[in-house]
């Protein structure tokens, strides 16, 4: 899953440029002079992109539960869960904050950020600050002094996953604040 992330990224991206084009930008002008909420207008937008988004988790788990089903016979899938969770749920977040952001201020920077997941999962960063946690996961294991570790994460590697979370959190508020400071004319 770790290894997948930056593609789950780019689709979510993708889902993003729907939602941040030029022509939605338009169509925005006039939604914003009906009588409709438009923050229950930009929340029904955010869940179409997560939506999106868990579709396509849900499709790369999916194929992983098969594997591990059909070749090892193994079906202990709960114990995936949380390592699922820490992998998926601040990286998805940072990607849909900074995408929207980027798609806030130009349509076109969602299109430069999708190279941003590929870059920041390879690049060779220390594990509290590993966005896909591919090097804490197959590095991590091999300095504890047990043959089969169970799960475990450190505090530092925890507060990391924070860190994106509440960044992604930051700048998607940023955005819809910069949307909304817009279209008052400020």
């Amino acid at each position: 899953l770790a290894r997948v992330l930056p593609v789950v990224c780019l689709g979510e991206f993708f889902f993003l440029t729907f939602f941040t084009s030029t022509q939605e930008q338009k169509a925005a002008v006039i939604i914003r002079a009906t009588a409709a909420d438009f923050r229950k207008y930009a929340a029904v937008r955010c869940g179409a992109v997560c939506l999106g988004t868990l579709g396509i988790c849900l499709g790369v788990i999916g194929l992983g539960f098969s594997f591990y089903t059909y070749f090892f016979g193994w079906t202990d899938f709960g114990s995936l869960v949380l390592p699922a969770l820490l992998v998926l749920g601040p990286s998805v977040i940072f990607c849909l904050g900074f995408g929207w952001m980027l798609g806030s201020i130009h349509p076109m920077l969602v299109y430069g950020a999708m190279v941003i997941p590929f870059l920041l999962s390879r690049a060779p960063l220390p594990w509290p600050a590993d966005f896909s946690l591919g090097s804490f996961f197959a590095g991590y294991p091999l300095n504890l002094d047990v043959p089969d570790p169970a799960f475990i994460v450190p505090v530092p590697v925890l507060f990391g996953r924070l860190a994106y979370l509440f960044i992604g959190i930051l700048l998607f508020w940023q955005s819809q604040k910069r949307g909304s400071l817009s279209e008052n004319g400020y």
